[in-house]
């Protein structure tokens, strides 16, 4: 008997030391009454009365199914035989399994069924008998350690093929959660985090990079559940990541992590591993319980990102910083100033800015260690991007440099830009601020330009700074052109880009010496005469071929004229002009004589022009709109109103254009209008 009695105690504490390992450990102290059934010495008189025991249990909660358990017991009893002054003294040690459901909040019905060795002793004898149980137990936790029970419960015991005892058993327990002593509900955490870039600092307020999984393994639900990250040196304030009414017994939950880091994260130039801790506050069983886990996150340096979404470059346009925009802005400003206004504003200031790049001596050189052709096929390798001022300071830049440089000049001169994507590269598209048919009125390489949002825009390939913008337009269009045709191309405008990756707020300090903006006026006119070279010998080659062939012709001449207007040589197109009125009385001819006169701000013989096309066509919109804006600039705002009422009548659209410059039938606002040299078009 003794040895059996130390191997059934043995067999028990060594379970409840691997429970207790485990954290799913509780026992249960039960006094109980035991009423007897069997046997019978007659079919009325019962061989036992009623008797009874103490018994103490070691349960665990399976933490992969918390409603799961098993458990050992150690249970002493006495039966006083009927009529004697004996009895039947049992040790049972068993072990069972249970299946365990929430009631009501902090009640529990559990069903149990055991089965074990029991040693009885009576009458002088002793002997070693195996017995089976089967009980219901009822338990109301106290607090989240405490549980007070009552339960009921069968057993048999057997002799051979007799029974020994059988009867019905009625405890109280007093239970006692290990798991629950000190840390309250029984939740298990894991936790990934993604690597922090300092560049989309911002970025991660909004969206994840990492996640926390919480799975409730205890046998109670869990309410108010919050989870927050908190970093200290990045952080001023814990993040809020999740926050969740209950969670239920056995529910798992994925909380994704978010954080507001402050800038202090862009300081960051080399890689780091910072602290940080993840907080699981929770109300159990009317207490409120604190986790905390501590967590190790991966800062990147600040010029690190990934190619996963190429719209991330546009966070290292920088057009705030104080070098960058009030430089852009003084090179504009010197190249609106500059008289060459046959071209709009966008282009000739983006033609002015790759001046000065090509003046400053910027030059491509391909990143060795981190090269975007080889990076950007690569979406979870880390690239190394240079600030636009960085790139100034080392005068050079792999292909993602210069086009972000390119563009962060761009926008901070006020001209939107766009970064475009082919396989292996990348490079940068401005807005020419126009309608294609717009465009192909002022520029005849409207095929070289891409529809973007109702307006056209110019690809320039900025890796050839230092070939001149034309030949970098011209290559930037063709690479366009071959990877639309392929579906390769992606075009991302970079407003559009900065609602994800807002640009930081650079603090990167510098000393530069970047070229005089008047110094620029020279290579960028040289710039533009190239353009207008190139354009105009092909263009003027083929109206002076057909001139040869068809003879003298006022159509082809006027047309002549259109073609130096547009790249800007007035000179030469007004010859031509007046060589088509040579031939015959020519109503383009005229209205583009008027326009010439209009750009040199020469109003009254402009308004002569446009008067006498309209005695040749008294329905040409061309030249009524020449008279709105002649008699505009004349300050003759009767006249203006009566061209008005006649060109709404005639052309709505065109009306519309220069509705702001006066109204029919009452004095206008017309101080706030400003037309400068602007045509209504070159009419051909």
């Amino acid at each position: 008997m003794r040895r059996v009695l130390i191997t059934a105690a043995f067999s028990f504490c060594a379970l409840v030391g691997v429970a207790a390992q485990q954290g799913g450990l509780s026992l249960q102290a039960n006094p109980t009454l035991q009423i007897p059934l069997g046997p019978t010495l007659s079919e009325e008189i019962q061989y036992y009365t009623i008797g009874g025991g103490f018994s103490l249990t070691g349960e665990y909660a399976f933490p992969s199914a918390p409603r799961l358990s098993a458990d050992a017991a150690l249970q002493f009893e006495y039966m006083p035989l009927n009529e004697a002054d004996s009895g039947l003294l049992a040790f049972y040690g068993g072990v069972g399994a249970g299946l365990r459901t929430t009631l009501l909040p902090r009640t529990r019905a559990k069903l149990v069924l055991r089965g074990g060795v029991s040693v009885a002793t009576g009458a002088g004898e002793v002997a070693a008998l195996p017995y089976v149980e089967a009980a219901t137990d009822f338990d109301f936790l106290l607090t989240p350690a405490l549980t007070l029970g009552l339960g009921v419960g069968y057993k048999q015991s057997f002799w051979g093929a007799d029974t020994l005892y059988q009867g019905i058993g009625i405890n109280l327990s007093v239970g006692y959660r290990l798991s629950a002593s000190g840390r309250g509900a029984t939740i298990e955490y894991s936790s990934a985090f993604e690597p922090i870039f300092p560049l989309y600092y911002t970025y991660y307020d909004t969206h994840p990079f990492g996640r926390v999984v919480l799975a409730n393994n205890d046998q109670e639900e869990i309410r108010n559940v919050r989870v927050l990250l908190t970093v200290p040196q990045f952080m001023d304030r814990p993040q809020l990541c999740g926050d969740y009414d209950r969670i239920l017994p056995g529910d798992v939950v994925e909380v994704p992590v978010v954080a507001l880091f402050t800038n202090s994260i862009f300081e960051v130039s080399e890689g780091l591993k910072v602290a940080g801790t993840v907080s699981i506050q929770y109300d159990y069983l009317g207490k409120t319980i604190v986790d905390e886990h501590p967590v190790t996150l991966t800062v990147q340096n600040r010029n690190a990102m990934t190619w996963d979404d190429d719209q991330k470059a546009a966070a290292f346009m920088t057009v705030n910083h104080p070098l960058i925009r009030g430089y852009a802005k003084n090179l504009a400003a010197t190249i609106r100033d500059d008289d060459l206004n046959a071209f709009s504003n966008e282009f000739r200031i983006a033609v002015g800015i790759f001046s000065m790049l090509e003046q400053y001596g910027m030059r491509y050189i391909q990143d060795g260690a981190t090269p975007y052709a080889q990076l950007s096929e690569s979406p979870d390798s880390i690239d190394q991007i240079l600030f636009p001022v960085e790139s100034l300071n080392y005068k050079a830049g792999d292909c993602d440099d210069l086009s972000i440089l390119y563009a962060t000049l761009l926008e901070a001169a006020g001209i939107e830009t766009a970064l475009i994507t082919v396989p292996g590269h990348i490079y940068v598209a401005f807005n020419l601020g126009m309608s294609r048919s717009r465009a192909a009125l002022l520029f005849p390489e409207i095929v070289d330009m891409i529809d973007l949002n109702e307006t056209v825009w110019i690809p320039v390939e900025v890796t050839l700074v230092g070939d001149g913008f034309t030949q970098a337009w011209a290559v930037g269009a063709q690479e366009w052109r071959a990877a639309s045709e392929a579906g390769t191309a992606r075009i991302y405008p970079v407003h559009q880009a900065w609602a994800t990756y807002s640009p930081v707020e650079s603090a990167l300090q510098t000393v530069l010496y970047l070229p005089d903006p008047a110094g620029i006026v020279g290579p960028y006119r040289a710039e533009i005469d190239r353009y207008i070279d190139r354009g105009l010998y092909v263009a003027v080659s083929e109206i002076e071929q057909a001139l040869e062939e068809r003879g003298e012709s006022a159509v082809l001449r006027n047309r002549l004229g259109v073609t130096y207007a547009r790249y800007g040589r007035l000179g030469p197109a007004e010859s031509e002009f007046r060589l088509a009125l040579a031939t015959e009385p020519h109503c383009p001819a005229l209205i583009n004589l008027g326009n010439v006169c209009f750009v040199r701000r020469e109003f009254d013989a402009a308004a002569e022009y446009y008067r006498q096309a309209i005695d040749i066509d008294p329905e040409s919109s061309l030249a009524l709109l020449g008279l709105v804006r002649t008699s505009y600039e004349l300050e003759q705002y009767g006249e203006l109103d009566r061209y008005m009422v006649q060109l709404v009548a005639l052309d709505p659209t065109r009306a519309e254009a220069v509705s702001h410059l006066g109204t029919v039938g009452a004095s206008a606002d017309r101080s706030s209008a400003a037309v400068g040299s602007a045509i209504g078009g070159w009419d051909e």
